[in-house]
């Protein structure tokens, strides 16, 4: 069986392994008020595309917008994201309380949809965001 490389702007498919690359500038995590005083949101081993969102809440945490992440560089139109708890405490927290996002051709944003937010602990989530064809 044949193997191939494709590399086209910031996606590459390994030829021998299948394995996706999502390359490019890592986007900026602007924490919400909602998230509660004191409150940080990090990205880590992230593109537009894919990565990893670690949410800390501060002191009075509820519900509400939590944390945004601002893209790199601009779709060209809204793109679909999927956004996975990654820790047990995010995944509690979605079934007790509702966690859901939205997005823009700027941003994705992380909302929580219940003020049942504890300050103990991170959450955490893997993203994957892809821009449809129109």
């Amino acid at each position: 069986m044949a193997t191939y490389a494709f590399a086209q702007n910031s996606f590459q498919v390994n030829g021998s392994t299948g394995h996706i690359r999502s390359m490019g500038n890592s986007p900026t995590a602007v924490v919400a008020s909602g998230a509660g005083v004191g409150a940080t949101c990090t990205i880590a081993s992230a593109t537009d595309s894919v990565g990893n969102v670690t949410l800390t809440p501060g002191t009075s945490p509820g519900g509400g917008l939590q944390c945004a992440v601002d893209f790199a560089a601009t779709y060209g139109v809204t793109p679909v994201c999927h956004l996975v708890p990654s820790n047990n405490l995010t995944t509690v927290l979605a079934a007790v309380n509702g966690i859901y996002n939205t997005q823009t051709t700027t941003a994705m944003s992380i909302y929580f949809a219940g003020a049942n937010v504890t300050a103990a602990g991170s959450y955490q989530w893997s993203y994957w965001c892809v821009e449809p064809t129109m």
